[in-house]
């Protein structure tokens, strides 16, 4: 004799489907689905579900986002204020290009 496939029951109330939840499960046939139009509270108990770990995921990327968001507006605002150059600097190249004691970094205006 072949096993069922699969297995459909129509409940009249929340109560009813609870109460045949661990009717079926001691049956063992396998995984256990229910579909509801609302949620039921006890039911990811009674399915033995784990918790979905997408909490955990949005937190991470949000924070990450946060972070990319907060680095690229401080690289954008450490730079220089030449709107029209087409340099890229960053707060550590800055100091790279600073002159040394005793040289001037603009043209001499003497002829």
């Amino acid at each position: 004799m072949s096993k069922a496939f699969a297995v459909l029951g129509l409940f009249d109330s929340a109560t009813a489907l609870m109460k045949a939840i661990p009717k079926v499960k001691a049956l063992k046939l396998g995984r256990l689905e229910t579909y509801t139009p609302y949620p039921i509270h006890g039911m990811d108990e009674a399915l033995e579900l784990r918790r979905s770990p997408l909490g955990g995921m949005v937190l991470v990327m949000g924070v990450i986002g946060a972070l990319t968001a907060l680095g690229f507006q401080y690289w954008i605002s450490a730079g220089a204020s030449n709107i029209g150059s087409a340099q890229w600097i960053t707060p550590s190249s800055r100091a790279a290009r600073r002159p040394g004691p005793g040289k001037l970094s603009f043209p001499s205006c003497s002829k």
